[in-house]
């Protein structure tokens, strides 16, 4: 039995949205394996945080440098109501007893609170003995009353990355096709039971011996042209406690916790050139033509025709689908309701495959990665109903589906792609009578919470999202059909409009299909 997991566990929440994969990944640790009855863990901890943004050392946390963290994670249940330990509390050593709260994104029972210094932490939660009263429902149902001592001041050293490749945006910069080995200071004086965990969102942690000054990430580990949140933690135990509970294990102590930024290379969405830019793609119904216009943020640099698509076919998006770093044309039968891949190389057509057929009253609206397996999935929307689907593929090929939120009357769905940077296909909604835009974000096929973005002007449509001056963060493509001008909204997260400029004017008799 490993003994560190729980201490950990009091950091999930350091990134919100990664609440939900940490708690997952803390299911599959040995030592939750080995605990059975109506609880996983529980644990309490101080911690002291630092941000890096460039080969110097940590700095401290400016937002949250100190925080206190009490968890109780309970083996079954979905609400404070149904879950298997039920009202617990924490008496501190002044003697308060304290309720914990329920936390719905992630099933735990939780006391959080952060600080702008250690004075204020320590004045609200001093040192010593923490004593948790925790009532499990299982017949017969038991009050399990447990001490653990949080003492000595014994925060570890600043954890800090020592890799030098660090951009001007103060981000780690990684090659996701390649391996990358993380590098990092030496705990120092660790206490017994200490150990060290590496977290990165959307993979599971690696808890790591207090020795360890690297963790090498295997190739295609991360996908490409993300910002990734992600932590390097030392954890130093002072109580340790394998018997109160029969077969769980709880622990007090203290962690130092360096907050960092990846961004991995590749190429940008829709980008056909390979150079780094998202690129406009173009239909003539008429013609059934096609056209890529090689863009550099906003400006036109040039382009070129792309293949013809024969009669009764639509470009409906694009996407990798063969997975060879470049945007194939996923393709649409009106009549038929087949759809086909074109595997495209820049604007030349090297094969093709027929994909699923869609029901009937379903339009296809984007291909992502929704259930991530790296390999893009269509998106589905229903008008009538409404309601959103996801079929799952592998290539062209259909191997499940399931639905996803119903969107409220009014709304469109416009796209799918991640806008929290957590690696997860959130959904672009717009409303065209009130012209406002809506961010669903999404775990998977379920709805985890939405954020209004900002209000088009009269006569533009919403026509798409992607990243248009490399930030990692999705901008808006804006449509005016009377002039048949574009522009660019770019955006902080898909909420914050930070500045706009106009794109290259769409050719008369062509439509804007990408982005």
């Amino acid at each position: 039995m490993k003994i560190g997991q729980n201490l950990w566990s009091a950091f999930r929440g350091t990134v919100a949205m990664n609440c939900a994969g940490l708690a997952l990944a803390l299911a599959v640790t040995a030592n939750l394996q080995a605990s059975s009855g109506d609880i996983q863990l529980y644990d309490v901890s101080k911690a002291h945080r630092f941000i890096q943004t460039s080969v110097a050392p940590s700095t401290e946390d400016p937002a949250t440098p100190w925080r206190f963290h009490a968890e109780i994670l309970p083996t079954s249940g979905t609400s404070a109501a149904t879950c298997s330990v039920q009202s617990p509390t924490l008496t501190l050593p002044n003697a308060t007893n304290t309720p914990f709260l329920y936390i719905t994104a992630n099933n735990s029972w939780q006391i959080r609170q952060n600080f702008s210094d250690q004075p204020s932490l320590d004045a609200a939660f001093s040192n010593g003995s923490y004593t948790f009263s925790m009532p499990t429902v299982t017949a017969p149902a038991t009050t399990f009353d447990v001490s653990l001592g949080v003492t000595g001041d014994a925060y570890p050293n600043t954890p800090s990355l020592t890799n030098t490749s660090w951009n001007s945006g103060d981000n780690l910069v990684i090659d996701p096709t390649q391996s990358f080995t993380f590098t990092w200071n030496s705990f120092t004086a660790p206490l017994p039971g200490a150990f060290i965990v590496a977290s990165i969102t959307g993979i599971p942690d690696q808890q790591l011996a207090a020795t360890a000054t690297s963790l090498t990430l295997p190739a295609n580990s991360l996908p490409p042209g993300q910002l990734i949140s992600a932590k390097l933690t030392f954890a130093n135990p002072t109580t340790t406690d394998t018997t109160s509970v029969p077969g769980v294990t709880g622990q007090g102590g203290y962690t130092t916790v360096d907050q960092f930024t990846i961004q991995t290379q590749g190429p940008a969405r829709g980008d056909f050139n390979g150079d780094g830019f998202t690129d406009y793609l173009l239909f003539n119904p008429s013609t059934r033509r096609t056209a890529i216009w090689y863009l550099q943020g906003n400006a036109f640099l040039g382009g070129t025709f792309g293949p013809t698509l024969p009669t009764g076919w639509v470009v409906a998006c694009v996407a990798d689908v063969n997975l060879d770093g470049k945007p194939d044309y996923v393709l649409y039968n009106t009549s038929t309701r087949r759809t086909a891949i074109w595997f495209l190389n820049n604007a030349t057509f090297i094969g093709a495959s027929f994909g699923p057929t869609l029901p009937a009253g379903w339009n296809l609206i984007a291909a992502a990665d929704i259930n991530g397996d790296g390999k893009p999935d269509y998106v589905l929307f229903q008008a009538s109903t409404r309601r959103t689907a996801i079929w799952f593929l592998n290539g062209g090929t259909f191997t499940g589906g399931a639905y996803g939120p119903t969107l409220p009357s009014g709304w469109m769905l416009i796209d799918a792609l991640d806008f929290n940077a957590n690696n997860k296909p959130d959904y672009l909604l717009f409303n065209p009578t009130t012209r406002q835009s809506a961010i669903w974000y999404l775990n998977g096929t379920t709805f985890a919470g939405g954020v209004f973005g900002p209000t088009l002007p009269s006569g533009w449509t919403l026509q798409g999202a992607a990243d248009f001056n490399t930030d990692t963060k999705p901008d808006y493509v804006l449509f005016q059909a009377s002039t048949r001008r574009t522009a660019i909204w770019y955006l902080s997260g898909g909420i914050n409009l930070t500045r706009s400029a106009y794109g290259p004017t769409v050719a008369a008799g062509y439509s804007l299909v990408f982005p």
